[in-house]
């Protein structure tokens, strides 16, 4: 019998300590979601989720979930200020709207 291995490129420590190995799949679909329909393409797509990839892999073979955060939203500050805001909600536990209106504030 033959067995595969395979290597782990990337674990991430989450905010709990918990470990668990990078999916570059979960980020996308992250990205994705803020968008929220608007529009981007397949290959701007593509590109932002691997430009991020590649800073991200930059740190080594292990990193933590708050820094990958972090990177998302310099990246979508960049390219989409609603996508940015969208994400910003989920990641920093929006409670309510005056956490948007500082939010906002701080983009001007």
């Amino acid at each position: 019998t033959t067995y595969e291995k395979t290597e782990i490129e990337l674990i991430v420590e989450k905010r709990s300590r918990n470990l668990e190995e990078f999916q570059i799949e979960k980020l996308q679909k992250g990205i994705e979601s803020a968008f929220g329909g608007q529009d981007i393409t397949e290959k701007q797509l593509k590109t932002l989720v691997d430009n991020i990839y590649k800073e991200i892999k930059e740190q080594g073979k292990k990193v933590k979930s708050n820094y990958i955060g972090e990177k998302v939203l310099e990246h979508l500050k960049e390219v989409n200020e609603v996508a940015y805001l969208r994400y910003a909600s989920v990641y920093k536990e929006f409670s309510d709207a005056s956490d948007f209106e500082k939010e906002v504030a701080e983009f001007n």
